[in-house]
């Protein structure tokens, strides 16, 4: 994961006290230590780090070791008590940072920025100030001026501030020792705390390389929820997808070795923003698939923010990470050939290499967009970037930036957005298994971020993932295949910012089922983000990929069940040929979105007394197809029909046993008379027979039960009526009413029905002439007719004409 080093910190009592010598020189000496670390910028950059090397034996008499993690040189150690010396290795090119050995993480944090220098060769480090009082706008705008002149890079002074206007800090500043005194001791300055270099944390490589497998330590297990979704969900596939794509749509109980294809959402993130806060999405990179209609990752659905202080070094549509980190998480989250939500829109916000403090600036930008273009309720923020030094919560409420995060992602959080980041990459690091790092540990029953850690393929978590209470979830972190921001071959990363991604995508592909959303969307604010967080942690959106381990690994899943992978026709046997779960018919449903359904028990009706009657006829086996179209002209129009291969036409038991398998596989959450979209069955491994039920009439949108009216106009020597309503009299043209009707002892006459959508939301009409006194007759017939347990029927009020005046 791409890890900022913290912006951390010099401790106000600190700051404060008499330590001017000592604020020249580091907070803790090398000299403490028996030996040092030496960080290089790139791990990966051969001749620079041998360069390195080379130069740092010629430094110590004594033995150099390098260090690896995950197999992958990390940094060297050495013996090295000077801090002249170390000063000079921190300013060689290539070299990130000194530090002692077994520094703590408090000792970690008080350590100010890597210096540079500008400026009349003076040397500056990076700070960042808090105001005196937040509310005081001409005492702040004259500080403002001040640190102005303070600044040795002479930029405007970037502030943060609450939605409310409340100024939280200044920064950040660039100042030598002198600027650094004459800041603290600043009427209009309350404290200054020091902002530190950025570094990456991940593993990177080829894509044709081999994997490495972490082992088990996670978090809380699933708790059980039902699923709430309101209507079908269409699902597609991706043949041959990355690994990780195909772990996100296991379903339950299935070997993963077992898949070869990812079964998403069709809408798949659409009309949904996922914020990507970061070094910059390059929105045009090119993927290598092979028709150039698909190479474009992102589709054209890239825009893009920008900080200041990034709008100062890079363009805009950049990808300033020279790991192509951005790219990379945006291309997991919503890219269309290694991402989740394939529709979603990526918003690039580019904050600047060099400061954590831009990226609270960057959040800003988040804040502004979201609310100036309403997006609050189709909005994801996924952040795969922290600042990298060990805190506690309550260490991270005292600090200026800690406050300043927790403001603005609290914002969004009462906005109803959810915020999803990855929970760290440092948990091999002594001390650091759990979360520590800004903005992950702010999380709390008032802040609910969503924190992802990063799991391995056999189900256990990955070794580097940082867990603990303040853990959500886990999602596949371990070789990652992904988009690079400047050529079309994919990489394979690993790091919890691309598990974070996953989550991101998977949450923004639920929003675009607006406005069913499988959990309670009716909530609003902390409550929604609360709510979402609930949903995903359920066993309707993630389930323990390995069992027995303590404490459990819980992983995400897009909810694309066995169905869902037969419904898309997703190959099921997979590229490591694993032995597969037995045969599965391939069943593909319809649903009733489209307006197009008959109910349950009319459909079984028809294939068992007529259907299926014709289809199993012996002498019917050679034409190899049976079609018949029930209820012509009504509401409950529907095809039926089956064909079959040589030597494979249906008895009677198996055709009513796989048309059923589609009445009642389908649909199976709906409402009212139980409506059913129909759908498609392939039954045999070879395909050898196909069973359809395809409902042709466009009715009203399915209703929870019978709609209608009625009235009665009263004509001296008989009753005129008329009735209307939907989702009941589907298909007999009103025979069931008119006889029901004369079953009440009325007389009819003038009798007229008709089949019609108007926009009063009925689907048929009837009309006709009654015996006087009809009222309490019609309305127990239409209750008969209806047949719906629970409804009351109509009240047929009763119309009585104005009396005739003469002329």
């Amino acid at each position: 994961m791409r890890l900022l080093i913290l912006l951390l910190i010099l401790a106000q009592a600190l700051l404060c006290s008499s330590w001017p010598s000592s604020l020249a020189r580091r907070l803790f000496s090398l000299r403490d230590a028996s030996h040092s670390v030496v960080f290089p910028d790139d791990p990966d950059d051969g001749p620079v780090v041998k360069d390195i090397g080379e130069q740092l034996k010629s430094l110590t008499s004594g033995d150099i070791h390098e260090n690896e993690r995950s197999g992958k040189f990390v940094s060297w150690t050495l013996s090295l008590k000077d801090d002249a010396k170390a000063e000079y290795i921190e300013k060689l090119p290539g070299v990130r940072k000194v530090e002692a050995e077994g520094a703590t993480p408090n000792q970690r944090v008080q350590a100010r920025s890597p210096s540079f220098d500008t400026r009349e060769g003076k040397k500056y480090y990076r700070y960042v100030a808090a105001p005196k009082n937040g509310w005081h706008k001409e005492q702040n705008d004259k500080t403002r001026d001040f640190l102005k002149d303070m600044d040795g890079e002479s930029r405007s002074i970037g502030e943060v501030t609450t939605p409310n206007g409340e100024l939280l800090l200044w920064g950040p500043l660039h100042l030598d020792n002198d600027g650094l005194k004459k800041v603290q001791n600043h009427p209009g300055v309350a404290r200054v705390e020091g902002d530190q270099r950025q570094f990456v944390d991940i593993i990177d490589r080829p894509a044709s390389d081999s994997k490495d497998t972490g082992s088990g330590w996670a978090m809380k297990t699933a708790k059980k929820m039902s699923k709430k979704v309101k209507r079908a969900v269409t699902w597609k596939k991706q043949t041959g997808a990355p690994q990780d794509l195909l772990m996100d749509s296991q379903p339950p109980g299935v070997s993963l070795g077992n898949l070869n294809d990812f079964v998403y959402e069709e809408k798949a993130g659409e009309t949904v923003y996922i914020y990507v806060v970061d070094h910059g999405v390059n929105g045009d990179a090119l993927n290598n698939e092979p028709n150039k209609d698909d190479q474009l990752e992102f589709g054209h659905r890239t825009e893009r923010l920008q900080t200041e202080l990034a709008r100062s070094k890079h363009t805009l549509d950049a990808d300033s990470d020279p790991h192509s980190h951005g790219t990379a998480v945006a291309s997991k989250a919503a890219g269309r050939k290694y991402g989740i939500a394939k529709n979603a829109r990526v918003v690039s916000v580019m904050a600047d290499l060099e400061s954590f403090v831009d990226v609270v600036h960057a959040l800003g930008l988040v804040m502004a967009d979201i609310m100036g273009n309403n997006r609050k309720r189709n909005s994801v923020v996924l952040m795969g970037i922290a600042a990298d030094a060990a805190l506690t919560l309550e260490t991270a409420k005292t600090l200026s930036v800690g406050n300043a995060t927790r403001s603005h992602i609290s914002w969004l959080l009462n906005q109803g957005v959810p915020v999803v980041l990855g929970s760290g990459d440092m948990a091999q690091s002594e001390g650091r298994k759990d979360i520590d790092m800004l903005p992950m540990v702010l999380e709390g029953p008032d802040m609910p971020i969503i924190n992802v850690g990063g799991a391995d393929y056999d189900g256990s978590r990955w070794e580097s993932s940082q867990g603990g209470d303040q853990l959500t979830i886990y999602a596949p972190a371990v070789d990652v295949l992904v988009q690079y921001k400047d050529d079309s071959r994919p990489r394979l990363k690993s790091g919890t910012a691309f598990a974070a991604s996953a989550v991101a995508g998977i949450i923004a592909n639920y929003m675009s089922r607006y406005p069913d959303m499988p959990w309670d969307d009716s909530k609003n604010g902390l409550d929604r983000v609360k709510e979402i967080k609930r949903y995903i942690t359920s066993t309707a959106s993630s389930w323990e990929r390995k069992k027995d381990q303590n404490p459990p690994v819980n992983i995400i899943w897009n909810g694309a069940n066995e169905d869902a992978h037969k419904g898309a026709l997703a190959n099921w046997c997979g590229y490591k040929r694993g032995v597969c779960n037995g045969y599965h018919p391939i069943k593909k449903c319809y649903g009733i979105e489209d307006k197009k359904y008959i109910a349950r028990n009319t459909l079984s009706d028809l294939v068992v007394n007529h259907f299926c009657l014709g289809a199993t006829n012996p002498f019917k086996a050679n034409e190899l197809v049976w079609k018949d179209t029930y209820g012509r002209d009504t509401m409950e129009t529907v095809e039926i029909s089956v064909e079959w291969k040589s030597g494979h036409q249906p008895n009677g038991p198996t055709c009513e046993k796989y048309l059923h398998e589609i009445i009642d596989g389908c649909d199976t959450n709906s409402k009212g008379y139980n409506w059913k979209g129909g759908g498609q069955l392939i039954v045999g491994r070879g395909g050898e027979t196909t069973y359809r039920i395809t409902p042709l009439a466009v009715r009203q949108p399915p209703s929870d039960g019978p709609v209608g009216g009625c009235t009665i106009e009263y004509k001296v020597a008989h009753d005129q009526f008329r009735i209307w309503g939907a989702s009941w009299l589907g298909s007999s043209f009103g025979k069931e009413l008119h006889d029901e009707l004369r079953g009440h002892g009325l007389g009819i006459t003038a009798w007229h029905f008709d089949y019609k959508l108007d926009d009063d939301g009925s689907e048929w009409k009837a009309r006709g002439s009654t015996t006087v006194f009809s009222e309490k007759r019609l309305q127990a017939a239409i209750k008969k007719v209806a047949n719906f347990p629970g409804w009351e029927g109509l009240d047929c009020k009763q119309k009585v004409p104005k009396p005739h005046k003469p002329g």
